[in-house]
């Protein structure tokens, strides 16, 4: 009895068939790891955004109270509780004490440099050194920490008493007298319900934004 193998057609066929497959199985296998690599970059992003965010409350809260008025050097309404300028802010906040000391002081800012959103402290010795640092473009011996990116933009709004206004200009200027420049209200009156809001848009064109109350 005569045994019969496959033809050249058959075999060409079957090739064809298990080619077919395979290609369908590979595009089905990289949708899933492209998904999966997707969602993973957006729960890290959030996961990001969600720890700016609340930074920035922390550092907002802990800020020293700013009355808008220079006063006479050596006076607490002297130093800069909350400065805006040149697309950053400047926060002179309280400063953890190791081991329980005495209360410090130290200068927080955050600005956008080469597609990055950071986050630079510098720590405070006396009232003289907070003003120097309030005015100075650069802080050389900053600790810097790189928090988001890529970061489009970055952007902060002063609330004032019934809307949120963006201070302009490249002066720094105190938060109280930002509210006041620009509805041209009297201080006293822009000092009722002080707030910032923080805008960041990703490198992918997405905006998110986040209120924070400051404390008068």
């Amino acid at each position: 009895m005569s045994r019969r193998g496959f033809t050249l057609i058959e075999m060409l066929v079957a090739i064809a068939i298990l080619a077919v497959i395979s290609l369908l199985s590979w595009r089905a296998i990289d949708a899933v790891v492209r998904a999966r690599t997707q969602l993973t970059e957006e729960l890290a992003q959030q996961r990001g955004l969600e720890a700016v965010f609340s930074q920035f409350e922390t550092d907002l809260r802990l800020a020293a109270r700013d009355s808008g008025a220079i006063t006479s050097v050596g006076t607490a309404s002297a130093l800069p509780g909350i400065l805006f300028g040149r697309g950053e802010i400047r926060v002179l906040r309280q400063a953890p004490a190791p081991g329980g000391g005495a209360l410090r002081w130290q200068f927080v800012r955050y600005r956008l440099a080469d597609d990055a959103l950071w986050r630079e402290t510098r720590a405070v010795a006396t009232p003289d050194e907070a003003r120097q640092l309030a005015s100075v473009a650069d802080w050389p011996d900053a600790q810097r920490q790189r928090l988001l990116a890529p970061v489009n933009f970055l952007g902060f709004q002063v609330w004032n008493t019934s809307l949120w206004v963006t201070p302009d200009g490249d002066l720094l200027r105190r938060l109280q007298l930002a509210q006041s420049l620009a509805m041209q209200l009297p201080a006293e009156m822009s000092q009722q319900g002080s707030a910032v809001r923080l805008s960041i848009e990703l490198g992918n064109g997405e905006r998110f934004e986040r209120a924070a109350m400051v404390r008068e």
